[in-house]
């Protein structure tokens, strides 16, 4: 099904993330034609953690697309 995404979309990871491996935001975005991923240097609660970063990339995807 992630494969018949078509839709531009922008994948965050944490590289810190105990919770999800960065390696499921890889591999999410080898099924997703099209798709950025950003691994972050910060963990799982990326948006408490560094709001400003996330909103930076969350406003340039949407610019963007």
């Amino acid at each position: 099904i992630v494969g018949l995404i078509s839709a531009p979309t922008l994948i965050l990871s944490g590289a810190e993330d105990r919770w999800v491996d960065v390696t499921n935001a890889h591999a999410l975005g080898r099924a997703i034609a099209g798709s950025r991923v950003e691994v972050l240097p910060i963990g799982h609660m990326m948006i408490t953690e560094q709001p400003a970063v996330v909103a930076a990339l969350l406003h340039s995807h949407l610019a963007a697309n």
